[in-house]
């Protein structure tokens, strides 16, 4: 086959499929067909109560009233819980969440645990971490003028343990590296309760905290789990999941 005839088969193919695609858009379309007859249905019998279906985390039982505690500078606002001890919002008053919406990023708003709430689960097969119904009260907050630090301590206590959540802030608004104004420094210290000797040693976790995706993440690309310890950033993508 010369060339020229091979052009003038590459043209034929190509008009063929450019009817056979004009054909297909232009054609009429069906009636929809009558719907089939309904079929009586046998007479219904007595269904047996369903099941409460478990939650993939349950949520604690808090008893009383919660309390919240600002703890804040030029930068962040954090607002921690009475209920778990952890953080249940962290404002970054210097960031708009769009350009029309000028109202500050809330980080952690509308997620069911605070974030850095502390669970627990027992170490059998499919077992699931339960957070600790653990009621927070606070024992000091205390500003460093020297160390332009803020410092908050929660202290919370069942019949096993006692625990303290410390949360350090800086003050210095232009810091950078250690004392960079949006570093929150979290501390946890578990001790036996009074009487008991030993705290037990179920695996704990850590809630991490959420942020929604932003509207113009369509196609989910930045959704993330991502941690920072102070020396260095670990960040676990959607593929991992």
């Amino acid at each position: 086959m010369d060339k020229k005839s091979t052009v003038i088969g590459i043209l034929l193919i190509g008009i063929a499929v450019a009817l056979m695609f004009f054909n297909a858009r232009n054609a009429p379309e069906q009636p929809a067909s009558a719907p089939a007859p309904a079929r009586q249905s046998a007479p219904a019998t007595a269904a047996a109560p369903a099941k409460p279906v478990p939650a993939t985390a349950p949520a604690a039982v808090f008893s009383g009233e919660k309390k919240i505690w600002t703890l804040e500078n030029e930068k962040i606002a954090l607002r921690l819980s009475s209920f778990g001890g952890g953080i249940e919002t962290a404002e970054l008053k210097g960031f708009p969440r769009t350009r029309e919406d000028r109202r500050p990023v809330v980080f952690n708003e509308g997620a069911s645990v605070p974030a850095l709430t502390l669970a627990s689960a027992p170490r059998t097969l499919g077992g699931k971490p339960e957070a600790w119904p653990m009621v927070f009260s606070l024992e000091n907050d205390a500003t460093d003028a020297a160390a332009k630090t803020r410092t908050v301590t929660l202290v919370g206590s069942d019949a096993q343990k006692t625990v303290r959540r410390v949360y350090e802030i800086s003050l210095d608004a232009e810091g950078k590296g250690a004392t960079d104004p949006y570093f929150v420094r979290s501390r946890v210290e578990i001790s036996p309760a009074s009487g008991a000797d030993f705290v037990p040693a179920d695996d704990l976790f850590v809630s991490t905290g959420m942020l929604p995706p932003t509207n113009g993440d369509k196609a989910n690309v930045f959704l993330n789990a991502s941690w920072f310890n102070g020396d260095d950033y670990e960040k676990i993508g959607t593929s991992h999941f």
